[in-house]
């Protein structure tokens, strides 16, 4: 079942949304590269950034907006720009 706790602006529901993908395409990216290449080394080093921006979001705006915390990690519904959790 899942509760919402809050909702974020249009800006940022774009700002998670973007890092959110940009990691995606990282972790999917990453295995296929050859790891003595320097754009593997690269990739490693961006995904490692940009982990931390998102988790840095997270952070900031579960302080900012004070959310409820649920049995796992929060969740974006980009059509309504709720952050919902599991209870």
């Amino acid at each position: 079942m899942l509760k919402v706790v809050g909702k974020i602006s249009e800006l940022e529901k774009n700002e998670i949304r973007n890092l959110n993908n940009h990691k995606i395409g990282l972790e999917e990216l990453i295995p296929i590269l050859d790891k003595k290449s320097m754009l593997y080394k690269r990739a490693v080093a961006d995904l490692e950034n940009t982990s931390k921006l998102y988790t840095n979001w997270w952070k900031h705006h579960a302080e900012k907006y004070q959310w409820e915390r649920g049995k796992r990690e929060w969740i974006v519904l980009f059509k309504s720009n709720e952050i919902v959790i599991e209870l």
